[in-house]
């Protein structure tokens, strides 16, 4: 495990739009929306984690612990014994 590179989404991702909710009152779910018209994109759903093009739920961080520290003798029983 110790050789993993770290990866993780941008911080923007996602969330570079201008949108925002229509409210109630419009029998659509109350995720924000694209704006504009003229284009399919406008008035389709953003931002959310269930959207097309949103964000994702829980965005990967490069301080995950991608490396375990492990006894150096413990190491080397393995390496011997494997």
């Amino acid at each position: 495990k110790n050789k993993r590179q770290a990866y993780a989404v941008g911080a923007k991702v996602g969330y570079d739009t201008a949108a925002e909710s229509w409210g109630t009152g419009r029998a659509v779910a109350r995720i924000p929306r694209a704006p504009g018209g003229g284009t399919h994109r406008a008035g389709q759903g953003a931002f959310g984690n269930m959207c097309r093009g949103g964000g994702m739920f829980s965005p990967t961080k490069i301080w995950r612990r991608w490396h375990r520290k492990i006894n150096v003798q413990e190491k080397r029983i393995a390496v011997v014994s494997a």
